[in-house]
């Protein structure tokens, strides 16, 4: 399924699953099969500040549970990440909400100069989020425009992915005790 979503857009597919307060990168698909590439670390956490993938997660949060999560992990500052690094709490929460309506969450220069990403949930129904699916690239090709054109297709893909995956042990994680509750937003 991701492999069909990144040849189609040519850019990078990645899958993170929510384990319990964080995300996980656990899979990708690259589509862009030559010149400028992202090819990002595989298996590390999400930085919930500055990623789209994060407020596309926190967006699904209650908003007090969200704050704590980003409280704990702590904001990623403009200088060791993107230039376009929310810089505050306050910040942060307002790319949430604009996710929390859109459906989807949208990144530039936030995590890595150079970067775009968008992302979504992966949702079960009743549950909520169980993962994250974003395609990300190089923000001279990856643009707000392109992003945009893709966000349906993501969200689509990202509901055939949950559909698929509601027996994933994999998946199963993020229901473990003392997980933050989803405010029920489906998508």
């Amino acid at each position: 399924v991701m492999d069909r979503l990144a040849e189609a857009a040519g850019e990078l597919v990645r899958l993170g699953v929510v384990d319990v307060d964080h995300i996980t990168w656990v899979g990708l698909s690259q589509g862009a099969t030559s010149g400028l590439r992202y090819d990002p670390d595989h298996g590390i956490d999400v930085k919930l500040s500055c990623t789209a993938s994060g407020h596309i997660w926190l967006s699904t949060l209650p908003e007090d549970d969200a704050i704590a999560l980003l409280t704990r992990q702590g904001l990623g500052s403009p200088t060791q990440y993107g230039p376009n690094a929310p810089t505050s709490i306050q910040a942060v929460m307002k790319c949430v909400r604009q996710a929390r309506k859109q459906g989807c969450a949208f990144a530039v220069d936030t995590y890595a100069r150079g970067l775009a990403s968008v992302s979504t949930t992966i949702m079960w129904p009743g549950r909520g989020a169980v993962g994250v699916l974003a395609m990300s690239g190089p923000s001279v090709r990856m643009t707000e425009e392109k992003m945009a054109k893709w966000a349906p297709q993501l969200m689509a893909t990202a509901a055939e992915i949950a559909a698929a995956s509601a027996a994933s042990p994999l998946f199963q994680r993020a229901w473990a005790k003392g997980e933050p509750q989803a405010e029920g937003n489906e998508r």
